[in-house]
C-alpha cells in the first residue's frame, strides 16, 4: 500500500490530471490525511473506541489505513480491548475500481 501511494505522489502532475478527470477519483496524499485527522481531533490520546468515524469513499483506503493506526494505538493507550472498537469505524465506496484496490 504505502509502495502504491509513494508511486502514486511521484507520478507526474498530467498523469495524475488524466486519471482524476477520467474517473473522477482523487487520491489524498499521507500527509494531507495526517493533517486532517489532526485538525477534526481524531488522535490516540483520544478514547477513540468509543466515538464513530465515517469515511464516505474509502478509496483506497489512504484515510482508512491512517484512522486504524490510530485506532489501534488509542485501544492500547487506554487498555479498551480491540473488539470494542470494533464499530468505530464505518466506511463506504461506490466506485468499484477503487474499491477492489
Amino acid at each position: 500500500m504505502e509502495a502504491a501511494t509513494r508511486i502514486y505522489e511521484r507520478s507526474s502532475p498530467a498523469t495524475v490530471d488524466a486519471v482524476r478527470e477520467k474517473n473522477g477519483v482523487v487520491y489524498t496524499k499521507t500527509w494531507v490525511v495526517d493533517l486532517i485527522l489532526e485538525l477534526v481531533g481524531y488522535t490516540a490520546d483520544k478514547p477513540l473506541a468509543s466515538s464513530v468515524l465515517v469515511e464516505p469513499s474509502a478509496g483506497d483506503g489512504s484515510f482508512l489505513l491512517r484512522a486504524v493506526k490510530r485506532l489501534v494505538t488509542s485501544c492500547e493507550q487506554h487498555k479498551i480491548p480491540l473488539i470494542e472498537a470494533r464499530k468505530a469505524i464505518i466506511a463506504f465506496e461506490l466506485d468499484d475500481i477503487s474499491s477492489a484496490r
